[in-house]
């Protein structure tokens, strides 16, 4: 238990003592043992405040029956027994604050599955929130004493948690649903503290704090970098699984990181190398796209000339060898304009569609047999829509209607405007 104090005063431990002793006589005589426990802190509460002039509180870490002993951790706490005598005992008492577990899952034996300790956890919170007293969750990574408890021939190691899928489970409690939140931050990775960055597993500790904190979140920022100026691209890999985020910083460079099972986030790199990086327009917004059948993605992002760049990235091979590429120099968009990029015809035909500095909409595509040999050409060339601005892109692939592509923008004159195309009229 922790004691709270409310305010000040001083008295002699032999005068406490005394007082404390009268206390405990007077509860032996009590027949129901769930009233006579509770009372105990009222009791004592008392006792400091006559002795001392201190008015105190109390914050039980109620200690959970080892599963060892009994087979059932479902019995809330042995100190005493959380059930509805014993939490209505406990509640009338106004000293009882608040209950505050320390890593109740730890309770469990060794080598118990982690989905075992997540229930445990889950039971004991919602059972003590169902007396009425304030319940605090706490929140652990996990714990790693690996190095300080190793494995013997009679038992596992202390190891649990300390990964993505629990850390996930930790906030399906639902942090939210309680008074308070307190996070153990001892004995998170073998004996130390638990959020500081390691090799093995970066600043996803820190990072999972933050989400307990705040509905929004840092992903691994870099001080020395600045993307204030640049949307951020989202792209879902499916083999192997990943979320990736590409990003262009205030200098140009195309930054990548990624989400992955069981990992978190991964460091913040340049991708596909140092020595292949070219730079863009700074903030320049990056398009990605995704392949399903040849597991490969496409990037494309505008350089400060103008010129459209591209590399791909696929399962086999991993990023072009050669890096970055530009597509028809001859033809420049304004500079940093987003590149749209949309497939059509059952992801067989990839068209890429982006503007000038003249408000001119140009296009072109890729297919099975190579990108289209004359390059870039104009859809239009009377409508003008503001410099650089984005082009929506929309295929609708419906059996039951024509195969169509819609393009939607803002024209000049600060309308929506929006062009078409179907097999049999073309644009």
């Amino acid at each position: 238990m922790v004691a709270t104090l409310r305010s000040g005063g001083c008295a002699t431990s032999r005068d406490l003592l005394a007082r404390c002793e009268i206390e405990n006589q007077a509860l032996t005589n009590e027949a129901d043992p769930h009233t006579a426990f509770a009372r105990g802190f009222d009791a004592i509460a008392e006792a400091i405040l006559e002795a001392t002039e201190l008015d105190i509180g109390f914050v039980l870490d109620a200690a959970m029956r080892p599963s060892g002993f009994s087979g059932d951790y479902y019995t809330t706490s042995s100190y005493p027994d959380c059930n509805a005598d014993a939490g209505d005992a406990l509640r009338q008492q106004k000293s009882i604050l608040a209950i505050l577990a320390y890593a109740q899952e730890g309770m469990l034996l060794l080598g118990s599955p982690e989905d075992e300790r997540v229930k445990c956890k889950r039971r004991y919170l919602k059972n003590w929130a169902a007396t009425g007293i304030p319940v605090f969750m706490d929140l652990t990574v996990g714990y790693d004493g690996h190095l300080v408890f190793p494995r013997t021939p009679y038992g596992p190691s202390k190891l649990w948690g300390n990964n993505a899928s629990w850390r996930t489970e930790m906030l399906k409690i639902q942090p939210d649903d309680f008074p308070g939140v307190s996070f153990t931050t001892w004995n998170g990775y073998t004996e130390g503290y638990g959020v500081v960055p390691t090799t093995e597993f970066g600043e996803s500790g820190f990072r999972w704090v933050q989400r307990v904190t705040r509905q929004w979140f840092d992903i691994l920022p870099l001080p020395w970098v600045d993307f204030s100026r640049s949307m951020v691209t989202a792209l879902w890999q499916t083999s192997p699984l990943f979320l990736r985020l590409f990003v262009t910083d205030v200098g140009g460079s195309v930054w990548m990181t990624w989400w992955e099972p069981e990992r978190d986030w991964t460091f913040w790199a340049i991708p596909p190398d140092p020595k292949f990086e070219i730079k863009m327009h700074p903030g320049a917004d990056v398009t990605a796209v995704w392949r399903q059948p040849d597991q490969h993605f496409d990037l494309f992002v505008t350089r400060t000339d103008g010129a459209v760049w591209t590399i791909w990235w696929d399962n086999q091979v991993g990023w072009r060898p050669e890096g970055w590429i530009e597509l028809h120099p001859e033809i420049k968009m304004q500079p940093g304009a987003a590149v749209t990029a949309v497939w059509t015809e059952s992801r067989e035909h990839l068209n890429l569609f982006s503007t000038d500095s003249d408000g001119l909409v140009w296009s072109t595509w890729f297919d099975a047999d190579g990108g289209r040999p004359d390059g870039w050409f104009l859809i239009g060339d009377s409508l003008t829509i503001g410099p650089g601005k984005t082009i929506t892109a929309l295929w609708s692939p419906a059996p039951s209607t024509t195969p169509h592509l819609d393009l939607f923008s803002i024209g000049a004159q600060r309308q929506v405007v929006s062009a078409y195309w179907e097999p049999e009229i073309g644009w």
